[in-house]
């Protein structure tokens, strides 16, 4: 269509879903189960008429929860909320009763706008203007001045305020911040008017609220949200999305489906003779689309439109995002913080670009290049709520100092390789991140599981490295042919590394390493069991 306004560097919520409504008008932005729409044009107006009403319910700036199910009711309740000059709280609709009020407290909430049935969670909140997301069509219909709502924002004042899951910080993120995450994000994945987004993940996350929804219909795309996995596949192949926001153990199993269906089907031959054809063309939008003509019947497991997948949440396997990419759906990792509105690169597992106006450095590196990796960008956040010192920390100078360990390569690109919480310190100027040799140890078969510790060493201040290797019972039957075998292996392993992150020793065990509440190896725990009794 034709746009009667030239292309804008909108810097406020309000201003983007303005001129979005002018810009793409009757194009659909929301789809609904059965196929029903709401336009930009429409958006906008429900939009700015729930702002009309909330104005006089809500007092300026006022911090309110927002509690409901996923789906249009909590978008609409917090676009309105937002580019009204209040402040949302997404919470997320698994919290108890306690822990809502502990989230009330913390935010500093004057108003709750809920689902029906949440009305037992909300019951402890007291004090608090509680309004149900079902009552509010009806009053959107009735007589509401839009003088109360403010006609321009400033880009610096919150957009929303996202709490980690135990409401400890408060992410304080401007209009600016979002804006510039949505322009930066559309630009790196390509995003177009004729995207279609299939919601997932939960908006009370930004991964799941400004990613998998904001972001598409920032660019004039429309987004249909998902009613649960269990159903994930027929929605799919109703809504036909070309891009998905999700997390890896989601991008996993749609691998792992499209496999058995092709298997089962008898097409597993002709997609790989397809593959084989296809991934060596260039540029590779002419191989994806080679890859779309020739698989349409098997794609049609996803919808057959599915085109562009980002995902989140943790490490993507690299042979998950090759077996996507070879049946046409070009997956990319990315990495982020909530302090960076949820996102800051995208590429490969070991290979991440830097969104396109921000940038990337690693501090106090290694000889390895190695070292904690801080970040610039326009979409950082303004700070802790009510945590000055907390910023402070994290925020120095204009950087995010992110606690992530990493190296960079020629090109700039970024591998990521620990923690600095993780890191073991050999002796004072040396900084080596366990996860990284694990990883190493664990790509041989017969290794279940690895930890990487340090114990004092025999000559000097300095740590010794020491491996704990997690072996199947069976395959220490015969210990002494065992061991050699991970003596051979761990002398291939440290061939590979810089002196200083070479291992020392190693250790053997069938049984499972123990590990602390986050799922990590106690190394802590590991590297005590080494230790001689005093």
């Amino acid at each position: 269509m034709t746009s009667t306004i030239s292309k804008s560097n909108a810097r406020t919520l309000r201003t983007l879903l303005e001129e979005n409504a002018l810009r793409y008008g009757t194009l659909p932005a929301v789809v609904g189960k059965q196929g029903e729409t709401v336009s930009h044009a429409r958006l906008w107006e429900e939009v700015s008429a729930l702002s009309a009403t909330l104005a006089p319910r809500l007092a300026p700036g006022a911090h309110v929860l927002l509690l409901g199910k996923d789906g249009y009711p909590f978008l609409r309740a917090f676009l309105a909320l937002t580019i009204g000059g209040a402040v949302p709280v997404p919470a997320a609709a698994t919290l108890t009763p306690e822990a809502l009020s502990t989230l009330a407290k913390a935010a500093d909430a004057t108003a709750v706008l809920y689902n029906a049935g949440a009305a037992e969670q909300i019951a402890a909140l007291s004090g608090l203007t509680a309004i149900p997301l079902e009552e509010l069509p009806q009053l959107m219909g009735e007589d509401h001045s839009l003088d109360a709502v403010p006609s321009s924002l400033d880009p610096e004042s919150p957009a929303v305020i996202c709490y980690t899951a135990d409401a400890a910080k408060g992410v304080v993120l401007s209009h600016r911040c979002v804006v510039a995450l949505l322009t930066d994000t559309a630009r790196a994945q390509k995003l177009t008017e004729a995207d279609r987004a299939l919601s997932l993940l939960p908006l009370s996350h930004p991964w799941g609220l400004l990613l998998g929804v904001l972001l598409p219909l920032s660019r004039g795309g429309s987004v249909a949200f998902a009613d649960g996995m269990g159903s994930l596949l027929a929605t799919m192949r109703a809504h036909r999305p070309t891009f998905l926001v999700t997390l890896p153990f989601l991008a996993d199993a749609l691998l792992e489906k499209y496999r058995q269906t092709v298997s089962k089907n008898g097409l597993a031959a002709e997609v790989r003779r397809t593959v084989a054809l296809t991934d060596p063309i260039r540029p590779i939008a002419a191989g994806q689309s080679a890859k779309h003509r020739r698989l349409a019947v098997s794609r049609r497991l996803f919808g057959g439109a599915l085109r562009r997948m980002l995902v989140v949440g943790g490490p993507l396997a690299p042979q998950t995002q090759k077996g996507l990419w070879q049946i046409g759906i070009l997956t990319t990792q990315g990495y982020g913080k909530t302090e960076a509105a949820g996102l800051m690169a995208t590429g490969g597992a070991n290979a991440l670009h830097v969104l396109p106006s921000a940038e990337l450095e690693i501090c106090s590196p290694q000889p390895d290049g190695s070292g904690e990796v801080r970040y610039r960008g326009e979409n950082l956040f303004s700070g802790y709520y009510n945590d000055d010192a907390a910023t402070e920390a994290m925020l120095r100078e204009g950087w995010l100092y992110t606690g992530d360990m990493g190296r960079l390569d020629e090109t700039g690109r970024l591998c990521l390789i620990g923690r600095k919480e993780n890191a073991l310190h050999p002796d004072a100027d040396t900084v080596i991140c366990p996860e990284e040799l694990e990883l190493l140890l664990c790509e041989s078969p017969l290794v279940r599981e690895a930890a990487v510790v340090t114990i004092p060493g025999e000559a000097d201040a300095s740590a010794e490295l020491v491996a704990i290797l997690g072996l199947d019972a069976a395959d220490l039957d015969d210990p002494e042919a065992t061991e050699r075998l991970m003596e051979e292996w761990v002398r291939h392993v440290n061939e590979g590394l810089p002196a200083y992150k070479q291992l020392a020793l190693f250790t053997l065990r069938a049984a499972p390493l123990c590990r602390n509440a986050a799922g990590q190896p106690d190394r802590t725990a590991l590297a005590r069991e080494l230790l001689p009794e005093t």
